[in-house]
């Protein structure tokens, strides 16, 4: 079992700086299923996962079941955009089968099409691939196998570039995030 989540209490006076909000129902949870505090190993460590003004709290909590505490292989703080709280990562080692991956069919992402950039490119391609229609039997034997694998094509390129430029981004400004947090173990050296 993983309990995890922002509880808005904390269990002790090391778990926040300001005035202590215990919660009893939190610490009967706690106690009756045997859960451990995923950072009990680290006691003389102060971690606090949102602050304020008047102080700094560990709300964020995760706890483990027995069977999962031997398994844990880290936790930690993160920043994170989308909260005010720090995100608490836990890494843990999972006795999972492995999964063999079958390539699935495909769909084209017609969301695409509402770009008019992507659209005028698509037209474009089109017209040069007209060229090619004479090569072919007929329309249909041209379509199915020259046009349909080209518009394919085309999909998935744009679709694994806008990934990209999305993952790219994000990267930008979780890094922006990270030197906030701490500028000095994220700043480069001038050349």
């Amino acid at each position: 079992m993983i309990k995890g989540g922002d509880f808005n209490c904390v269990l002790s006076q090391t778990d926040c700086t300001g005035n202590i909000n215990y919660s009893k129902a939190l610490d009967r949870v706690v106690r009756g299923f045997d859960l451990t505090d995923v950072w009990e190993t680290i006691p003389l460590r102060a971690i606090y996962t949102h602050y304020t003004l008047h102080g700094a709290a560990r709300l964020d909590r995760m706890y483990l079941s027995p069977k999962l505490r031997n398994r844990k292989m880290g936790v930690e703080t993160v920043m994170a955009a989308f909260t005010d709280h720090l995100a608490v990562c836990l890494r843990i080692t999972l006795d999972a089968p492995i999964l063999r991956r079958v390539r699935g069919r495909w769909k084209m992402n017609v969301s695409l099409l509402d770009d008019t950039i992507f659209k005028g490119q698509l037209q474009q391609e089109l017209l040069q691939w007209r060229q090619q229609e004479r090569k072919y039997l007929d329309m249909i034997t041209w379509w199915v196998n020259y046009v349909k694998i080209k518009i394919r094509y085309m999909f998935i390129n744009e679709g694994k570039e806008r990934v990209r430029t999305e993952v790219m981004n994000k990267n930008f400004y979780y890094a922006c995030i990270y030197d906030v947090q701490d500028p000095i173990q994220h700043r480069k050296p001038l050349d």
